[in-house]
């Protein structure tokens, strides 16, 4: 019998084959094996899909919101696929559609960011919760009536739907699409109903313009009355340093109340949630420099050059009006004057208008026959740089002409009047064509009026011959400017080019070495996520300060600011250009960082023309760091700031309002009681009167809001208030001096005479106002609705 052992190793190679696999399988799956674990598996789900909205009813994750955006979309593809399926059927006639459309999250010529799109699909999200609690209904059978309004008379069965939707959605069928639009139409509805209301306007931007006669004439008056008041700054941050220390609790109970919201820049609510924030850095070419730089390469033979071949040209750059000087006259020394010799000819002839009176001017001179001596006035016309043309009417005797000044005779007008009155003057030659003709018999005129129409042509020509060389001297001369006073003006048209091109080059050289660095980045966050290499350290940073001075351009660094800060930084108000639809469409650099600031990674680089000074930019994100509720220790110092600022206000509130009672109890004066420390305002208004809301602007006030100026208007001559400015870092003493009549009565006509019955239109500053107005309710209802859902947004 033969032995089991002899077996195993006749077929020893198989089984080592075989346990090597199952060796394998076991070492090489081990944490596959162990990730299938189930809690595992949630937390995972629960990292990479987090909650970014929780509100009373429930909360929404990352991929819920992604959900309701594909299906937003579909839904609008869907219904536009109806409504052009309708037209179709129609024979190509198109019809308007009776149901309100629901309009797209993302507005024509706009490219937000995934972060915007989540935000408005969570605001129509609340809405149509909202709407449920309020009682709406909107149920399946609804949703197809609204479906098929979009197709008109054409009949549309559920089939057809299904078709129509799977022509345009591969992903979302038709029913899905019935339960989203279920959404919209219930968020529509809640939206109609507190538009109606507040003229809520929304995302949508729906702009409702009624107003009714008592707000317009209301807003009229606040317009146009006027008060004067005396006031007395108390600054808030002066008392910061007395107010204490908050306890702990007093900070816990602000951290609940603010953690989900942003920082107010008043300071009226609390707000700690973090906002997005990036540092920046980026090269800087400017063009100028650039410019300078090839210009000083230009030799004199060139700049000569291209100064000679302008001058042949004529260009305007290097061409300049010869300057013309006043009239020199030359009196006559003939026998026949009577007149003596000036002792010097040196004295200057007088300005045009300025002869004694009862002279005349050579050109006007007169026979003793009352005729015009032409023969002197031709021989001085042109003297003194210019030409005067006096004219004389028929009938009159001894008139003076007047002279043209230089300005004037540069002016193309007053030659072209001079040529137009030249041609109504009758001339000897016109004068004695018509008695000539007046004495012609009729046969001989039948017989010569061919001639006699020759000669009258010949004689105008004539004529014109005599003013053609009168007029071309009022034309005005040019002469070539010194090379000198051009010089640069050449040198810059000559290299302006050769800059940009420089500037191109190094701007590009600029980005390549940041390219550069951004591939070894993701090459080290590859190998430390992928290949498990926690260890390995991140590439040196390259001294961007070295390749700015080698190039020739600036390296600017930011500190890490949100959206609201970066504005104020040069960087962020550089605008540049792009074109959408042929149209350009201006993009500022700020607004777009935070736009893109999902999509773009860390030391991605940019390019920007500034198109206002040709400045060329190279930019990238140094650091990103994403908007979070922060723990209460990172908010902690925000808190505190908060705390203090707000017991700031109200201490300097007790002591503004003590200084005003003291003021009334006494009918004394801030003028007398604080002489040096109290400011007249002058005269303002509530808000101005220049088409866009803003308040009025009373002097040593800043920032005014809407506080501060229903305090200063509801006071008595002489009476005092309190008040703080929006901003909420000052707040004044008021007193007011002097107040106009508070006659709404008048201000009801004023408003109907001198504008609606007169232009038939409000006002644009009425109009602005109630926008502002309106504006203002519709923050108040969505800061009280938030609070009412419990609406808690998160990090992302």
């Amino acid at each position: 019998m033969a032995s089991p052992i002899r077996w195993f190793r006749k077929h020893s190679q198989f089984f080592v084959v075989v346990f090597g696999v199952v060796l394998m399988a076991i070492f090489g799956l081990g944490s596959i094996m162990t990730s299938l674990n189930p809690g595992d598996f949630a937390r995972n789900a629960q990292a990479e899909n987090p909650v970014v909205m929780e509100w009373s009813g429930g909360d929404l994750t990352e991929y819920d919101l992604f959900g309701m955006r594909q299906k937003h979309f579909a839904s609008i593809g869907f219904l536009e696929n109806v409504y052009k399926y309708a037209v179709e059927q129609n024979k190509g006639e198109g019809f308007p559609v009776s149901a309100e459309r629901i309009l797209p999250i993302v507005r024509p010529g706009e490219n937000p960011s995934n972060n915007d799109l989540d935000q408005r699909m969570w605001d129509r999200y609340l809405f149509a919760q909202r709407a449920k609690q309020e009682g709406f209904i909107v149920d399946e059978a609804m949703v197809y009536q609204y479906i098929r309004q979009f197709g008109g008379e054409t009949p549309l069965s559920k089939q057809n739907l299904k078709e129509l939707n799977k022509e345009v959605n591969n992903s979302v069928q038709l029913a899905g699409v019935v339960r989203h639009l279920q959404m919209e139409l219930l968020s529509q509805q809640m939206e109609n109903m507190v538009r109606g209301g507040l003229a809520f306007d929304t995302l949508n931007q729906v702009a409702v313009s009624a107003i009714s006669p008592t707000e317009a004439i209301e807003l009229y008056a606040r317009a146009n009355r006027k008060i004067e008041c005396r006031v007395l700054p108390i600054s808030v941050a002066d008392e910061i340093a007395n107010v204490g220390e908050p306890s702990g609790s007093e900070l816990s109970d602000l951290y609940e109340q603010g953690k989900y919201d942003f920082k107010s820049y008043k300071f009226d609510t609390p707000g700690f949630k973090q906002s997005k924030m990036a540092r920046v850095q980026y090269f800087a070419g400017e063009l100028e420099t650039f410019l300078q730089n090839e210009m000083a390469k230009v030799t004199n033979e060139e700049l000569q050059a291209e100064y000679d071949r302008l001058v042949e040209a004529e260009d305007n750059l290097v061409m300049q009006l010869i300057p013309k000087s006043k009239p020199e006259t030359t009196p006559d020394t003939s026998e026949e004057s009577g007149t003596e010799e000036p002792e010097s000819s040196d004295d200057p002839a007088p300005a045009p208008g300025d002869e004694a009176e009862g002279e005349t001017t050579p050109e006007a001179e007169t026979t003793p026959d009352g005729e015009t001596n032409e023969s002197e006035a031709e021989g001085t016309g042109s003297s003194g740089g210019y030409t005067s043309i006096g004219f004389q009417e028929e009938g009159e005797e001894n008139q003076e002409s007047t002279e043209e000044t230089p300005a004037e005779s540069a002016q193309p007008e007053a030659i072209a009047d001079s040529e137009e009155m030249a041609a109504q003057e009758p001339t000897e030659a016109d004068t004695s064509d018509q008695e000539s003709n007046e004495a012609t018999s009729g046969d001989e005129a039948g017989a010569d009026d061919a001639e006699m129409k020759k000669e009258d042509m010949t004689d105008s020509a004539a004529q014109d011959d005599t003013v053609d060389p009168v007029i071309e001297d009022e034309k005005p001369k040019r002469e070539p400017k010194p090379l000198a006073e051009v010089a640069d003006q050449i040198k810059r048209k000559l290299k302006m080019f050769d800059a940009r091109k420089a500037r191109d080059e190094v701007m590009d050289q600029a980005e390549k070495e940041l390219r550069k660095y951004q591939m070894t980045v993701n090459k080290w966050e590859f190998a430390k996520e992928r290949e498990g290499k926690e260890d390995l350290e991140q590439p040196p940073i390259p001294d961007f300060n070295a390749i700015a001075d080698k190039l020739g351009i600036l390296f600017i660094e930011t500190d890490l600011l949100d959206r609201s800060q970066i504005v104020d930084q040069p960087i962020g108000k550089v605008t540049r250009l792009e074109f959408a639809n042929r149209q350009p469409v201006q993009i500022n650099i700020g607004q777009e960082i935070f736009d893109t600031f999902e999509s773009t990674a860390v030391y991605q680089p940019a390019v920007a023309d500034n198109f206002a000074d040709g400045t060329k930019y190279v930019y990238w994100l140094a650091e990103k760091v994403e908007q979070k509720i922060p723990s209460f220790d990172e908010a902690k110092d925000s808190i505190v700031t908060y705390w203090k600022h707000n017991k700031a206000v109200e201490a300097a509130m007790a002591k503004a309002e003590s200084i005003a009672q003291d003021l009334n109890a006494g009918s004394k004066l801030l003028e007398t009681e604080k002489p040096d420390k109290s400011v007249d305002t002058g005269a303002f208004s509530w808000f101005s009167m220049f088409g866009r809301f803003s308040y009025g602007t009373p002097r040593g006030v800043t920032e005014p809001g809407d506080e501060f100026m229903a305090e200063a208007f509801r006071l008595k001559l002489n009476e005092a208030g309190a008040a703080a400015n929006d901003s909420r870092d000052t707040v004044y003493v008021v007193q007011a001096t002097n107040i106009e009549a508070a006659d709404l009565t008048q201000a009801g006509t004023d408003y109907l005479e001198q504008n609606f019955f007169l232009t038939s239109q409000i006002p644009r500053e009425v109009m602005a106002a109630k926008a502002h107005y309106r504006q203002e309710m519709n923050y108040d209802w969505l800061r009280n609705y938030k609070k009412a859902m419990d609406v808690k947004e998160g990090g992302q």
